[in-house]
């Protein structure tokens, strides 16, 4: 399996907005409840870290208003980086009220058969980091997010 780091870029209008040091405390601290709570059971997991590299190329990647993945082959920078992309409309949610969105799936996901009732591709690429965790492997960061206003 190719190594990941998921990079989620949480996208709204036109501007850009830096999470503060408490929303990226939140979005570690979302990401490890959710990982904690991965069935089957993981074992060995890393402790989640935030990634300022991972937001940094999240921000870069919003300011340039493509609003599709990446294609690594253009954009080497995204080799091995997963994104996530959510839009919103006129209002202006926190990252609190978005990332349980992510969770919402693990509900309908079944990991046994590799099946989901609706869509569960976030949630399986988000939790794909469980995974890489556990085989120590080097390319595992964390999830970053930018939000665009």
């Amino acid at each position: 399996m190719l190594p990941f780091v998921c990079l989620s870029c949480i996208l709204w209008c036109v501007t850009a907005q830096i999470p503060t040091q408490q929303e990226r405390d939140d979005i570690v601290e979302f990401h490890t409840a959710l990982r904690e709570n991965v069935k089957p059971e993981a074992s060995n997991m890393e402790i989640m870290s935030y990634s300022m590299e991972l937001e940094n190329l999240a921000q870069d990647w919003s300011e340039s208003c493509n609003f599709h993945e990446a294609d690594s082959d253009v954009y080497p920078q995204f080799q091995n980086i997963g994104q996530v992309f959510a839009s919103g409309g006129r209002f202006k949610p926190t990252f609190s009220e978005i990332l349980p969105a992510f969770a919402w799936a693990r509900d309908h996901y079944d990991y046994e058969n590799d099946t989901c009732k609706g869509f569960c591709d976030d949630y399986k690429q988000v939790n794909l980091n469980s995974f890489l965790s556990e085989t120590n492997n080097p390319f595992y960061q964390s999830t970053s997010f930018r939000t665009l206003h």
